[in-house]
């Protein structure tokens, strides 16, 4: 790999012909036009693969038609995100990866992305600066490479892309355990009771219902912050309430998360503010309201508020999953590991063990009588 002595060559104006070029090991390297946002793109793309694979690599000729640049691709599938899948996917998920693909590639022939692209765009990541300074995880940058490949196989679908170039991505590995420079993160443990209670006084009161209701019922951030009465059937004494919108609802599975009394408690005063399909829980509701404020929280402003809340208190900072974890290690430390996922909504046992912690005490007594 090769040694700048922490210098990285500088995008310079060679005026006599008004094209960017960057020298690399006494070679110079035209970029396109000076100023231009091609020429800029193109220089992360040579800086970064000549870092990475120790080379500097000419544009490849794209494949046959049909082709189209990089840019154009990624318009056309969120259009699709957009009416497929759930905000919290899109914008925790898959927008973060677009725009670092776009950042780099985006004036790319989509065609002509090729697997030595995508191992470069995933060693970049691992060096890319994520919340409070740390560098992304190792399985966050897996997901974002994954992420990468579905726009690309949806390409092929719709004959924007040469089967050839999906099937060449998923011939990149996956960055493995222990590979150098790659940091692991740790898992989402539940937040014990006590720190949320501790919180919960430098809430909001809008804020700090939803994280009683949320507590309660386990269900996911995205599906608390749009909540609506008519998504509820109040006709038993559990009420019962049916998500229109879900994060499992492309595989054709019904989402339903019931109510008990100490949930409808909660919800009860919030029926008698809203019309029927608006949100229950709104930032309207603070002292100020402005005229563009949304009718209904989203998962990061409701994330935002109580890291926000913690950091007042002076206490360590929290999440809003880590509420569902609660949840799920309370369900499967009382009634079982069934009882957990089928409350929670999950599809696979599988799932439910990541979220629900195991029963550690049990363990132990076990061991204590028996081993």
């Amino acid at each position: 790999m090769p040694r700048w002595n922490n210098h990285i060559p500088k995008l310079r104006h060679h005026r006599a012909t008004d094209r960017a070029v960057v020298t690399i090991d006494g070679r110079h390297v035209y970029l396109g036009r000076y100023g231009t946002p091609e020429a800029e793109a193109e220089y992360r793309r040579v800086i970064a693969e000549h870092i990475t694979l120790g080379e500097v690599r000419a544009p490849r000729r794209p494949l046959a038609a049909p082709s189209c640049t990089i840019d154009e691709l990624v318009l056309r599938y969120w259009r699709h995100c957009e009416q497929t899948m759930t905000e919290p996917t899109r914008e925790k998920g898959i927008k973060p990866a677009l725009r670092r693909l776009r950042r780099m590639y985006g004036y790319v022939e989509a065609a002509a992305f090729d697997p030595p692209a995508l191992r470069t765009l995933q060693r970049s990541m691992l060096t890319e600066p994520g919340r409070e300074g740390r560098t992304l995880g190792r399985k966050h940058v897996n997901s974002q490479v994954r992420r990468i490949r579905a726009l690309f196989k949806w390409g092929v679908a719709e004959g924007l892309v040469p089967a050839a170039v999906w099937q060449a991505l998923a011939a990149v590995p996956a960055i493995r355990m222990g590979t150098p420079g790659a940091a692991e993160t740790d898992p989402v443990r539940p937040v014990d009771d006590a720190t949320v209670n501790a919180t919960l006084p430098h809430l909001h009161p809008v804020i700090a219902d939803m994280v009683r209701l949320q507590r309660l019922t386990g269900m996911r951030p995205g599906e608390l912050c749009r909540i609506s009465a008519d998504q509820i059937d109040m006709s038993g004494e559990v009420w019962m309430y049916r998500p229109q919108r879900h994060k499992t609802k492309h595989r054709g599975q019904a989402r339903e998360i019931p109510l008990g009394p100490r949930a409808q408690a909660v919800v009860r005063p919030y029926l008698q503010r809203r019309t029927l399909g608006a949100a229950l829980f709104s930032p309207r509701d603070r002292e100020r309201v402005h005229s563009r404020m949304r009718e209904h929280f989203d998962t990061v402003t409701y994330g935002q508020a109580i890291r926000h809340a913690c950091d007042r208190l002076g206490i360590e900072r929290w999440s809003p999953n880590q509420l569902r974890h609660a949840r799920a290690t309370e369900l499967r430390r009382e009634f079982g590991l069934d009882a957990a996922g089928a409350v929670l909504g999950h599809a696979r046992v599988e799932t439910t063990q990541i979220y629900a912690e195991r029963a550690t005490q049990t363990a132990l007594e076990v061991a204590a009588k028996t081993g």
